[in-house]
């Protein structure tokens, strides 16, 4: 009796966090490329930019997508443009009112549905979309399992998604308690300890740093294999896994070799080294 009341505790307490948590971004804005802030840091723009077009270069022109948490809408214009028949949604109202005012400037206003919804509770039937598209959405929530649970059931076959992921040079100056796209006074220790987490967790699922240094928003930067299994777990197929970005961090010099070896984003060496990981999907009976 003891260890039940003690499971429906920590049950309800889970719940409360986990409403908490989604208080939080209801009222949040995010800023991504549409947006137009931090465009002067090439570097963050780059490593942002890339991952968005690496997703959109997997949907075909005419396919339903639902881009499920698409902040101000940067991918949503992409796919938008492109061709593809876009719904759009995020539990924020200030990011799907500036994603409505971005996709308007874009000239695609017309063409994207915008609306407010809840990444664990989408307000769609069952294989409503030929594809979901999900950008650094899942490691935000409450519950991976039950975000990851609904693109599989809303999606008719196949999604893509992209995650942070540690093993990359820029991910460990974050984890180091730096950032990667200009130079402060962390910057010379930071990557060694970064990566000194990196490899002290090793065999775990990840790094939890908080987002935005709130520690009580989860945001795990995973290995990468522990993405793929926990994909695989929630019943899909991967059919492609891939690097979001090969950049460096600090030295904008240094972009041209990362764009030179974007074209090895999926190699067996490299797509385990990206600023993240894209993995195209096929959802499993």
């Amino acid at each position: 009796m003891e260890d039940e009341r003690a499971a429906d505790m920590n049950a309800n307490k889970g719940k409360e966090n986990g409403q908490a948590i989604k208080e939080t971004y209801r009222k949040r804005e995010e800023s991504s490329i549409a947006s137009g802030t931090k465009n002067h840091f090439a570097l963050w723009k780059y490593a942002h930019e890339t991952e968005y077009v690496a997703i959109a270069a997997h949907i075909p022109a005419g396919a339903t997508v639902l881009d499920a948490g698409c902040g101000d809408g940067t991918l949503a214009i992409m796919l938008a443009k492109k061709g593809a028949l876009v719904t759009a949604c995020d539990i924020s109202e200030v990011n799907i009112l500036k994603a409505r005012q971005h996709a308007e400037k874009a000239g695609v206003g017309n063409a994207i549905r915008f609306l407010t919804a809840d990444a664990e509770n989408l307000p769609f039937p069952a294989d409503s979309f030929d594809w979901v598209t999900s950008s650094h959405v899942l490691e935000h929530l409450p519950s991976f399992e039950t975000g990851l649970a609904e693109i599989r059931r809303v999606t008719k076959a196949n999604a893509v998604i992209a995650m942070p992921t540690c093993l990359n040079p820029c991910a460990a100056v974050i984890l180091g308690g730096d950032v990667f796209w200009t130079a402060s006074r962390r910057s010379p220790f930071a990557w060694f300890v970064g990566l000194g987490r990196i490899l002290l967790n090793a065999g775990g699922v990840g790094i939890d740093e908080g987002y935005r240094g709130d520690e009580t928003l989860p945001h795990v930067w995973r290995y990468p294999h522990v993405m793929r299994k926990q994909l695989r777990d929630g019943g899909f197929r991967i059919r492609r896994f891939e690097a979001s970005s090969l950049c460096f961090p600090y030295f904008t010099s240094l972009l041209p070799l990362a764009r030179q070896l974007e074209k090895y984003r999926a190699a067996p060496v490299f797509r385990e080294c990206g600023y993240g990981s894209i993995a195209v999907l096929e959802k499993t009976p």
